[in-house]
């Protein structure tokens, strides 16, 4: 590692992670760790390509469960969309590929405790997969607000996302009031007072008058933003 300059291009560097993978059951895995983090703090661009990389070195060296923890880990860290559906992809990839591993694996004669260890190991990767699946849609909208959070619609999103699988009520109204706080300057914000207001109905609809009367009240609302929300408070009020 020391003959690459610290001026050497981006390629270089992938380069060096690609053969140093390749030989990975000659590296320690503590060096692996410490060359992939000193590649993601140079190049902060390419988290989702180290990340790929750091997996399959430790693929190579058959350590599964570090394997799921990488992955686990930096998918729901991501900060931009193209990382988290890079790491995404390759990430249920792996569990597909491991799955049919273990059902060929199924298909020998094993001894009673070999088979029910392959029918626990089958289960579990199932069930990883199927929670990746359930919860994508969760885990893009986090990256869209981390990208951009005043963006009303991707706020909006999320809250129906939470409600449609019935999430508790004060993670909800933290989300709600979160997003109104974030898109306050925005004109489309009067969507999230809306939405919200509506939301509180359902619940509890003295919460709701109580809310809309504080809601009217505060200062720093925009004028057209009262405007409107008194219109459409009025049948709560």
């Amino acid at each position: 590692i020391g003959f690459i300059s610290q001026e050497s291009s981006v390629e270089v560097w992938k380069e060096l992670v690609q053969f140093m993978v390749q030989k990975a059951t000659f590296i320690p895995k503590s060096q692996m760790s410490t060359f992939i983090t000193c590649c993601q703090e140079k190049y902060p661009t390419q988290q989702s390509f180290f990340t790929h990389q750091h997996c399959l070195y430790f693929i190579r060296r058959g350590d599964v469960q570090k394997v799921h923890q990488l992955y686990q880990k930096n998918i729901t860290s991501c900060q931009t969309v193209y990382d988290f559906s890079f790491l995404y992809d390759a990430y249920t990839k792996f569990l597909e590929q491991l799955l049919i591993i273990n059902l060929a694996n199924n298909n020998n004669e094993k001894s009673n405790h070999q088979q029910l260890e392959l029918e626990i190991d089958q289960e579990m990767l199932l069930k990883k997969l199927e929670h990746m699946i359930s919860i994508r849609e969760f885990l893009i909208l986090k990256v869209l607000i981390k990208q951009n959070d005043q963006h009303v619609d991707h706020w909006l999103a999320l809250c129906s996302y939470y409600k449609k699988n019935n999430e508790k009520h004060d993670k909800l109204k933290e989300t709600f009031e979160k997003a109104i706080i974030c898109c306050f300057n925005s004109k489309e914000v009067i969507q999230l007072y809306i939405a919200y207001s509506d939301y509180l109905w359902k619940i509890n609809p003295e919460s709701t008058k109580s809310y809309c009367l504080q809601t009217l009240k505060n200062p720093k609302i925009t004028i057209l933003t009262r405007i409107t929300l008194t219109r459409y408070y009025c049948e709560f009020l």
